[in-house]
């Protein structure tokens, strides 16, 4: 006896395109998920201002991450500003120290001014200049206590004075150039600790910095 194989029923054929055409269409509506890159909190990178003047962008910048802490990148170029404050908890950064420039543009007052008490403030990687030759200091702290302040990788340079620290505690000054254009003149300060009536450095590291053109280094 022989055994033919078995057909299949047309309605079970009928059954089974309804059900594939219904699962395709489910499918087919089921929403793609698009996988965004999450958003680095405490980070605020800095855009040119249309002006040529850049002071609101970065004082912006330093106030927005100041609330929580965190990073101000500046892309390579040159910022040019009338004066910032510097606040606690907040890192200013350059990619690198030879392609990021905030330059100062006025002839008198300090490039960048720190709060009172600006504790875990911390530049690095850019340069800080005054075209205007200013009679100021590039990094002038206010008062209180500067704990935990960092300074790396910083080049000082057009400024009268270089930095003043009135109270530290726990800083550290490392791999910076402080200087200005005035190689036959020698003038002002590159370092200062304190505020020239007593010593204000306790747990200060200065390593491989290099001053020139100076009346005082430190």
């Amino acid at each position: 006896m022989t055994t033919r194989p078995h057909k299949p029923r047309l309605n079970n054929l009928f059954v089974l395109a309804i059900a594939w055409a219904a699962i395709t269409l489910v499918a087919a509506r089921r929403p793609t998920q698009v996988t965004t890159p999450p958003d680095i909190a405490g980070r605020v990178v800095v855009q040119h201002g249309p002006t040529g003047d850049d002071t609101a962008n970065i004082q912006a910048a330093i106030d927005s991450v100041a609330r929580t802490g965190g990073v101000v990148v500046f892309p390579a170029g040159v910022y040019r500003h009338t004066g910032l404050t510097g606040r606690a908890n907040v890192h200013l950064k350059g990619i690198h120290v030879g392609a990021v420039r905030l330059d100062y543009t006025p002839d008198t007052g300090d490039g960048i001014t720190l709060v009172t008490d600006p504790d875990n403030f911390m530049i690095s990687d850019l340069m800080l200049t005054s075209s205007g030759r200013s009679t100021g200091w590039g990094i002038r702290a206010k008062g209180g206590t500067q704990r935990s302040l960092r300074i790396e990788r910083v080049s000082v340079n057009g400024f009268t004075n270089g930095i003043l620290l009135p109270n530290t505690l726990s800083v550290s000054i490392r791999e910076c150039r402080i200087g200005h254009t005035y190689p036959n003149s020698p003038r002002g300060i590159g370092l200062q600790l304190g505020d020239g009536r007593k010593v204000g450095g306790n747990g200060v590291t200065v390593e491989d910095c290099y001053f020139s053109s100076l009346d005082k280094a430190i």
